[in-house]
């Protein structure tokens, strides 16, 4: 039952409960994670030895992901490469990407690997 004295302490929960709610939605809209392999398609795979360049376009296939980032690492004379996407907000709007990575270890690079947190897959050569 609700008194004189308890009006406040409803009011007060209601409104902790309407911003823990707030910051959950921004933290999971906020949250960018490596995106599944089979999630990305690549329209463009381009390695330009001469300039040690890599330029890959393409784009997620899931709904309402969009492109953040993307991480990268060379090992054995391959490039791996993990995609990030998130939730699309206004800042990223779009699941379509392209990355361009200028690297001297590229001249020596035979792969191009793409992989998230338990598979990889072999893009180039294809």
């Amino acid at each position: 039952m609700i008194n004189k004295k308890n009006p406040f302490i409803l009011w007060l929960i209601i409104v902790l409960v309407i911003i823990g709610c707030f910051i959950a939605i921004f933290v999971c809209l906020r949250a960018n994670s490596v995106t599944d392999v089979n999630e990305l398609a690549f329209n463009e795979i381009e390695m330009i030895k001469s300039e040690n360049k890599v330029v890959l376009k393409g784009e997620l296939v899931s709904s309402g992901k969009s492109y953040y980032g993307y991480t990268y690492c060379f090992r054995d004379n391959s490039l791996y490469i993990s995609i990030k996407s998130g939730m699309i907000t206004r800042k990223h709007t779009d699941g379509s990407f392209e990355i361009a990575i200028e690297n001297s270890k590229i001249s020596e690079t035979n792969k191009i690997y793409v992989k998230d947190r338990s598979n990889m897959t072999l893009i180039y050569p294809q």
